[in-house]
């Protein structure tokens, strides 16, 4: 029994493509002389040939894998930069926190100077800011960095 056979413009009415893409897919393909010049496919390898490259995507499996990686992590960066869209740069923090260090050790110098403190109180301070600075804990350190600072407050 012989299978169903397909003409270039059948398989092009049956796929909506044109002939012309037709007939380039189907180069290679085994066909057979039919009525009025025509030439017939057998329709499941046909059928195969023309539709394949459309479902597939394109490229090899190695390119699609490189493409796909590539995709995810464009998809992370742009996760990413969404996450971190209202964050300052971290040199401009660092700056700026070196800078309130420098202020408050010239004040505590100035406050010293004018004997309004001691060594002793600047130490029990930096005691203090030691303590919390080696915590593990981020949340509760800020709790404690408020009751420190009070406690500083009193010794002077």
């Amino acid at each position: 029994m012989a299978g169903t056979k397909l003409s270039i413009r059948q398989i092009a009415v049956l796929t909506a493509l044109d002939r012309d893409t037709v007939t380039r897919r189907l180069q290679g393909l085994h066909s057979e002389p039919g009525a009025k010049n025509a030439r017939l496919y057998e329709a499941p390898a046909a059928l195969r040939a023309v539709l394949a490259p459309a479902l597939a995507p394109e490229g090899t499996l190695e390119q699609i894998k490189v493409r796909n990686e590539t995709l995810n992590a464009k998809l992370k960066e742009v996760e990413l930069a969404k996450k971190t869209k209202g964050l300052l740069p971290d040199q401009f923090c660092f700056g700026l926190v070196d800078c309130f260090i420098k202020y408050v050790a010239g004040k505590f110098e100035d406050l010293r100077l004018r004997g309004a403190v001691n060594r002793e109180w600047i130490a029990e301070c930096e005691r203090h800011w030691g303590e919390l600075l080696h915590a593990d804990q981020e949340f509760p350190a800020f709790l404690e960095l408020e009751s420190a600072i009070r406690d500083c407050g009193k010794l002077g």
